[in-house]
Formats: structure tokens, C-alpha cells, sequence
């Protein structure tokens, strides 16, 4: 579960740490687990991403392509769709 301050509480996980004491441009807005056991993401509606444990960073929104860029709504959610690494 995560708090909308980036604040992570791990029931039943594995904690990789959070976003607690980090000053956020956003608030956080969703949580998943990553492809392997160890990990989980974290996303913010302005399309921040961060990542804890074995979950792979592939990159967010802000500065991507262009810094300023404006998203049409905000990010709600977030879902990994890799498979476990091997």
C-alpha cells in the first residue's frame, strides 16, 4: 500500500524503501508490484515514476520528450506487463 506522500507500508512484501522524506512534485497515485519478487513502482499523476527493489526503472513522463510536457489527464494508476526475469 502507498500513501499519497510516497510513504510505503509492505504488507506481505518485501520493503525496498519509499518516498516519505523526498519533497514530490506531485502526490503519489498508484503502486505495483514489479515482474520479479522483490519490487515495486510508484507513480504520480504528472507521469513521475520510481522504482524500489528489483523493479526495473524504464523511465517517466516529466522531461520526456520535451521538459514541460502536459499530459491531457492525470496518471491514475500503474501497471507492470513484464515478464519475471530470469
Amino acid at each position: 500500500m502507498a500513501a499519497d506522500d510516497g510513504g510505503v507500508f509492505d504488507f506481505g512484501i518485501n520493503f525496498g524503501g519509499s518516498l516519505a522524506n523526498v519533497h514530490l512534485n506531485s502526490p503519489i497515485s498508484g503502486i505495483a508490484n514489479s515482474p520479479g519478487p522483490n519490487g515495486y513502482l510508484l507513480v504520480a499523476p504528472d507521469g513521475g515514476v520510481f522504482a524500489f527493489g528489483d523493479a526495473p526503472f524504464l523511465g517517466s513522463v516529466p522531461g520526456v520528450p520535451k521538459p514541460g510536457q502536459v499530459l491531457n489527464g492525470p496518471v491514475i494508476g500503474i501497471q507492470h506487463l513484464g515478464a519475471v526475469p530470469t
